[in-house]
């Protein structure tokens, strides 16, 4: 499978400063955010399961009869 290219990224000034405090010795602003690249395929995965879940969710409720909810009876 070919890779493609994200259009560049623009950060205002104080974020790109930001990152640039926190990056360790020898490393850059663009292996930095490679190696961040991890970090949103873990998240593109948990939104992939979340919406396969509220799918799910919502094509059981179409389904299925609407649930009956009983009061609690108090203990006398």
């Amino acid at each position: 499978m070919k890779t493609a290219s994200l259009p560049s990224l623009r950060f205002d000034p104080e974020l790109r400063a930001a990152a640039e405090s926190v990056l360790e010795v020898e490393e850059t602003l663009s292996a930095f955010l490679e190696k961040s690249r991890a970090g949103a395929r873990s998240t593109f995965g948990r939104r992939r399961w979340k919406l396969s879940l509220a799918v799910s969710l919502h094509e059981t409720k179409l389904d299925g009869p609407d649930p009956i909810i009983l009061p609690r009876r108090c203990s006398e």
